[in-house]
């Protein structure tokens, strides 16, 4: 807390108005669970290439069709809970207004189209191995990005490693770490 109050203040000196009223109104509020909560969070969040929109990757899935609506590798699901971060944690991060409770999709992409994302640092480029992929997340608020990109990058090898592992029915993930 005393880190992220910090990076506010000295924001705020070097550049009056850096940060948004409601997001230091929402800081202020925070507690330290809910606080070290949005860090739990944005260990395990993607940005996307101008830090102006953090998601939480949820799964991915293929839109249904004739040949592959039986397929079990059409829907890939991310467990977060698995590495700390379960559904009530998701409510109380929604409660604090930092992420939107309702989870998202991306629109359906074509074969081979790309989507890049950084992992707390890591490029993550994700290109569409088929037509009519969706990619699901949790997506922040304003308020929840502004506090986001405070937190340092701290990179969850096991999660990411798992991340991959799911997407990969879908897509080919290329990062500096290699696939």
């Amino acid at each position: 807390m005393q880190d992220l109050w910090a990076k506010i203040l000295a924001g705020e000196l070097s550049r009056s108005g850096t940060y948004s009223l409601k997001a230091l109104k929402v800081f202020r509020d925070l507690s330290i669970v809910d606080a070290k909560l949005l860090a739990k969070a944005c260990s395990l969040a993607v940005k996307d290439q101008t830090k102006k929109s953090i998601r939480l990757i949820s799964g991915s899935y293929q839109q249904p069709g004739l040949l592959n609506f039986f397929n079990k590798e059409r829907q890939q699901y991310i467990n977060l809970s698995q590495f700390g971060l379960n559904h009530a944690d998701l409510l109380s991060l929604a409660d604090n207004h930092l992420i939107f409770l309702q989870e998202s999709e991306s629109s359906m992409m074509a074969n081979n189209d790309s989507i890049n994302f950084s992992y707390n640092g890591l490029p993550l480029k994700l290109t569409s191995k088929k037509a009519n992929i969706s990619l699901q997340f949790y997506k922040f608020t304003a308020i929840g990005t502004e506090l986001g990109n405070l937190i340092a990058d701290k990179v969850n090898e096991e999660y990411f490693s798992h991340l991959k592992q799911q997407l990969s029915a879908h897509f080919i993930i290329a990062n500096n770490k290699g696939n």
